[in-house]
């Protein structure tokens, strides 16, 4: 009983959680043994009243381990350790969340909210200009490593930063306008291919930047 009685909490059925807890407290009295039957059809008449004033949402079962998987497992954990906001957390939570409802644009948004955080952890550490969009971040730290080297900020990891611009340009060159200025509602296939190469990106970053753009174990 006190299982079913998380359960309703969990769903927000606590006043007959409440009523569970007294009917198991009861039942501990041996001598209430002969009253099982009727306790249960008291519990069974209450959950039927308040869930009346409940809504559920089925998954399709198809995205089923969509819910069921953590920020983590997609970004790794050097994410919660380096980019502290938990808000960024959320959005891929949410994210995540509003795939498997097949919400697949509301996914796509929270997936931008997260990506140009990131976006700008990468700008930080490649020494480019706050405010350019996520094609000409890439494009202002190129232009240095190959012009003028010297103007990349000490420890610059060349390889990891090369590799941070690949996965970009991997969202930034086919979708940002779209991401960008909300002009399109984006489908499963679209929030699914975004829904990998994001986290991918984030995942890398995270491996050696905060998300103030500072390196984490620069390269000797």
């Amino acid at each position: 009983m006190n299982k079913l009685a998380a359960e309703l909490d969990r769903i927000g059925m606590g006043t007959t959680a409440e009523g569970v807890r007294e009917v198991s407290a009861e039942l501990q009295d041996p001598a209430r043994f002969k009253d099982y039957l009727p306790m249960v059809e008291f519990v069974r008449t209450f959950v039927e009243r308040e869930m009346v004033s409940v809504k559920f949402f089925a998954v399709p079962s198809d995205r089923v381990h969509w819910v069921e998987l953590s920020p983590e497992s997609l970004v790794g954990e050097d994410f919660s350790v380096r980019f502290k906001d938990a808000a960024l957390r959320d959005d891929l939570r949410r994210a995540l969340r509003c795939f498997a409802f097949r919400e697949d644009t509301a996914c796509v948004s929270h997936l931008v909210m997260l990506f140009e955080s990131c976006v700008k952890a990468f700008a930080k550490a490649a020494g480019a200009a706050p405010g350019k969009s996520w094609r000409a971040t890439c494009e202002a730290y190129e232009k240095s490593r190959d012009a003028n080297p010297s103007t990349l900020p000490v420890g610059t990891d060349k390889d990891f930063m090369n590799g941070a611009c690949r996965l970009n340009r991997l969202v930034a060159f086919q979708w940002r306008n779209d991401l960008a200025h909300g002009n399109k509602s984006f489908y499963a296939t679209n929030a699914e291919t975004l829904l990998h190469l994001i986290p991918e990106f984030v995942k890398h970053l995270a491996s050696r930047l905060d998300e103030d753009g500072n390196w984490y174990s620069p390269p000797t």
